[in-house]
């Protein structure tokens, strides 16, 4: 249902205006220039209300104990990478915002979660009565009147549509997920678990070490429901440290094929996972290379301690490069220490460490074979 409100509320926006420019005897030239203020206005007005509606979340998730990563809004995102802050234009992603939060401790997980969902759409219903000013003032310029009174419909829309409960491919509305929480829906909790083993990882705990309570007796979801394949993700992240290729094989499996339920900003980041698995457990290596070559304006994006373990794997076993997989490796552990969940971190490490003991064993294989290459020689005379 909430697909045809938009188109209802921008008729009733252009009603408004209608009705406004009655009151003149306005030429075509008029209305035209005024239909263009109105879309200005629809666009600025969309980009406002994805930062009120961002912002709110985020600052309703710092004060219930969760940590800044990401944000984008409209067409800007701001990124926390390596310790400092980046702002640049991103027209990849098909959704008008997006947050990305850690949480820093597990107690009250669902109510912590419900607050900062909470304050997306308190943000959202805060730019929206902004934008009824405009209709207070009827007797303003007339073209700034059409590009502010537009912002009206879009704003309206949205707010309806992050308030109102419902799921669509698998994805949740705040209203959904608030509705979850109040009727211990599955999807909701599962959302709540999540943040429960991310608090530890982010307190320092690896995945090896995640009591495997965290990962039994869920509340049944549909397979496309994106916490049920964000949990996968994470078995998938503790077999991978306990060295269980079976496993990792199964959580693999399983993200192949449901990595297109996700959102956009979760489907690069899951395809590395698959490409990893098809370098160091599958062996298929003419799969993964067409896979990282797809993958590697992501991973060149966010030089972070999980992307250059990726491509480290790469170049070692790939393009069979181990002094450039030595020197991706000792990258890696520069910026390990900035990595937002450092028990994440220390099992890069540990796979890092494991990988530069190889290509070394390797390095030093085709220095000798080299050398000896070098003593069949026949010496010159001259």
């Amino acid at each position: 249902m909430a697909l045809y409100l938009f188109p209802l509320l921008c008729l009733g926006g252009e009603v408004v205006l209608f009705l406004h420019f009655r009151t003149f005897e306005a030429s075509f030239v008029h209305y035209a220039l005024a239909a263009a203020a109105a879309f200005g206005g629809y666009l600025v007005g969309r980009f406002f209300h994805s930062l009120f509606h961002e912002t709110g979340h985020l600052i309703f998730g710092l004060c219930n104990g969760f940590a800044f990563c990401q944000m984008r809004f409209g067409p800007l995102e701001l990124r926390k990478t390596n310790g400092k802050y980046t702002l640049k234009f991103n027209f990849k992603n098909r959704y008008a915002g997006n947050l990305t939060v850690v949480s820093t401790r597990p107690e009250e997980a669902e109510k912590r979660m419900a607050r900062m969902t909470f304050g997306g759409i308190f943000g959202s219903a805060l730019f929206t009565l902004l934008c009824l000013l405009p209709y207070c003032f009827p007797g303003m310029n007339s073209y700034w009147f059409a590009f502010s009174a537009t912002f009206l419909p879009p704003s309206l829309y949205l707010l309806l549509l992050n308030a109102m409960p419902f799921c669509q491919e698998g994805v949740y509305t705040d209203g959904a997920l608030l509705k979850g929480f109040r009727k211990r829906e599955a999807g909701a909790l599962i959302a709540a678990r999540l943040s429960v083993i991310q608090s530890l990882l982010f307190g320092g705990v690896r995945p090896k070490d995640l009591d495997p309570d965290y990962f039994e007796g869920l509340p049944v979801a549909a397979d496309n429901d994106v916490n049920k394949i964000q949990m996968q993700v994470y078995r998938y992240a503790k077999a991978l440290d306990e060295g269980d290729e079976a496993g990792q094989e199964n959580c693999v499996r399983f993200l192949e094929e449901h990595w297109e339920d996700l959102p956009d900003i979760f489907r690069d980041s899951v395809r590395t996972d698959i490409c990893y698995h098809n370098i160091t457990v599958r062996r298929d290596l003419e799969k993964a290379r067409d896979q990282f070559t797809r993958l590697k304006p992501f991973l060149d994006e966010d030089l972070n301690v999980c992307n250059l373990r990726i491509r480290m794997a790469y170049e070692l076993y790939c393009q069979e490069k181990p002094r450039l997989a030595i020197q991706t490796g000792k990258t890696a552990r520069e910026v390990a220490p900035s990595f937002p969940l450092p028990g994440i971190a220390a099992m890069e490490l540990n796979l890092i460490a494991d990988m530069e003991t190889v290509a070394r064993e390797q390095a030093d294989r085709e220095k000798k074979r080299t050398l000896s290459g070098m003593g069949e020689l026949t010496p010159y005379r001259g």
